[in-house]
C-alpha cells in the first residue's frame, strides 16, 4: 500500500514490474543502487532518480544486453552437454 515508504527504506531497488515511471525522486534514498530490468520505456524516472543514486542502469542499454548474454551463455553451456 505505500510502495515509497518501502523504497525509501532500501539500499538497492531492482524494478521489474513493467509500469512505465513508477519510481520517481521522492521515493528513493540518496546514494540508492537502482536496476530497471522494466519494460523498454522503463519503470523509473531516469533523469530526475539518477542525481539521488550511486548507480543505476538507463533503459535501454542497461540490463537488457546483460540478460542476453547470460541467456545465450547459458544456452552454449546446455549445447555443450
Amino acid at each position: 500500500n505505500n510502495l515509497a515508504k518501502y523504497t525509501r527504506e532500501a539500499e538497492v531497488i531492482v524494478s521489474a514490474t513493467g509500469r512505465t515511471n513508477l519510481l520517481s525522486a521522492d521515493m528513493v534514498s540518496d546514494g540508492v543502487v537502482v536496476i530497471d530490468v522494466g519494460s523498454t520505456r522503463g519503470d523509473v524516472l531516469f533523469d530526475e532518480v539518477m542525481p539521488k543514486t550511486s548507480f543505476i542502469t538507463p533503459v535501454p542499454g542497461g540490463i537488457g544486453p546483460v540478460t542476453v548474454v547470460s541467456l545465450l551463455e547459458n544456452l552454449v553451456e546446455r549445447v555443450g552437454e
